[in-house]
């Protein structure tokens, strides 16, 4: 049995929005062209964030029952059998061993870090999957402050599909930097959300679900500071608040008896720091069934200085959309270059990009910005002098979108390995008669490492 549908309303929750006395379905889907069907889908699907505070050196354990911690963790997640399992702050290589070994029988398929080969603790991130594992990429804050700056905190993306699923799943899983007790590491924060929301649309099938999940560190009742969060992610949906009053849900207590030194460690203020968020996919769009905080304990007290969150989802519904227009030219565009992390070497940098679309029978000519100087980690260019590409006639099933790069130095030039995306020509039907933008697989040369905003306009 299917149950019953989603309601209209639970489906504008779901995809971020309110109804209004307004509401019109095309204008709130984003889907202007074409019919319309709305069909419900067997979908059951679940996940777990937990920051467990396994602290290492440099830094020092503010708990009390380390190894007794870690056995209820296992206990936990082995009962509770989550689709995915998250854990921030598991930064110890042979606990995350241990902990992966355990939930084996339930979760055997597993991600961690981020990390590279460099003096800094990994990000201590471990993500663990009921199924298999069909994609992953990680990538490494750059900007950071404070103590923070002795891990690589970062992101980590898996697509995972069970056989049940209509589609497969992007998962993003991360811990971000530490606000600050008066917010004084909020830029750094925010820095690294965007670099977060550019991983986020470089990786994630626009067709299908995306999960954004972890630590986040933005407190939830700053106005300001939550903004900031769903603005830089791209307007997700907030689990929390679609099911229970914003000013709830606290993740991170004073009152909570983890800590050996409360009055020390702890924090001053309630605040939700922990969060699951969802971008529907064009198609597919998940209902949240429900959301509730997790508060294990060890021989009665918390096992972390965070509670847990645990989120279910069902009744998918598929939109269907027939599209039968014709297609008589694609053009593109590089509108921005984001400088995630400069190349090797003193001083910023100086690059250029080149464009070119293909498809399955020709391609179009080259195009390249102009000389792109002073980029430092965290600079944005919009000021992007160059040509557009295009390909006129059908494009057929899909089209490919290439993009390459060239460090200029006065030693010489070092290149940035060829990037390409794929489109489908359902969901440049989609898009037709307006612009959007997608953001390329991040480019690199190695050391450095840029975002791409490629516009595209269909006609």
């Amino acid at each position: 049995m299917l149950g019953a549908p989603l309601s209209i309303r639970e489906l504008t929750q779901s995809a971020g929005y309110l109804t209004t006395p307004s509401f019109k379905l095309r204008q709130t889907l984003g889907i202007l062209k074409g019919s319309i069907r709305l069909s419900p889908r067997k979908f059951s699907f679940s996940l777990i964030t937990y920051n467990m505070a396994l602290i290492v050196a440099p830094g020092s354990y503010k708990g009390t029952q380390r190894r007794g911690v870690i056995k209820e963790l296992i206990r936990q997640i082995n009962l509770t059998r989550a689709d995915i399992v998250g854990l921030c702050e598991v930064f110890d290589n042979d606990e995350r061993e241990y902990i992966q070994r355990k939930c084996f029988e339930t979760h055997p398929y597993y991600r961690e870090g981020p990390d590279e080969d460099d003096f800094e603790s990994d990000g201590g991130l471990l993500l663990m999957s009921k199924h298999p594992i069909i994609s992953f990429h990680q990538s490494i804050y750059r900007q950071c402050a404070g103590d923070d700056c002795w891990a690589n905190k970062g992101v980590i993306h898996i697509r995972v599909r069970a056989e049940q699923w209509p589609m497969p799943i992007d998962v993003f899983f991360s811990h971000a930097q530490d606000f600050g007790r008066i917010g004084e590491y909020r830029e750094e924060l925010y820095a690294q959300l965007i670099q977060l929301g550019y991983f986020v649309q470089a990786h994630g099938a626009p067709h299908t679900p995306t999960f954004i999940f972890g630590d986040l560190n933005i407190p939830a009742s700053g106005k300001q500071a939550y903004n900031q969060l769903l603005q830089r992610l791209g307007k997700p949906m907030d689990a929390w608040p679609t099911k229970y009053p914003s000013n709830k849900g606290h993740t991170n207590i004073r009152e909570n008896n983890f800590y050996e030194n409360p009055k020390e460690d702890g924090p001053r203020i309630n605040n939700r720091l922990d969060y699951v968020l969802m971008k529907v996919g064009l198609t597919l769009i998940p209902g949240l069934k429900d959301i509730q905080i997790l508060k294990w304990a060890h021989r009665g007290r918390q096992i972390s200085d965070h509670f847990g969150l645990h989120a279910q989802f069902e009744k998918l519904v598929e939109i269907s959309v027939n599209l039968s227009e014709k297609i008589s030219r694609i053009e593109a565009v590089i509108r921005g270059v984001r400088c995630i992390e400069t190349t090797s070497g003193a001083g910023t940098d100086e690059v250029s990009f080149s464009l070119m679309l293909s498809n399955n029978h020709r391609r179009s000519q080259e195009s390249a910005t102009s000389f792109l100087e002073d980029m430092d980690t965290g600079s944005y260019n919009q000021n992007i002098n160059m040509k557009s590409v295009s390909l006129k006639g059908d494009p057929g099933k899909y089209i490919t979108i290439v993009v390459w790069g060239i460090e200029h130095d006065t030693i010489g030039s070092d290149e940035f390995y060829l990037r390409s995306l794929k489109i489908s020509r359902d969901d440049l039907l989609l898009n037709k008669e307006r612009h959007f933008t997608r953001v390329m697989p991040f480019l690199t040369n190695g050391t450095g490492l840029y975002a791409i905003e490629v516009q595209i306009t269909v006609t």
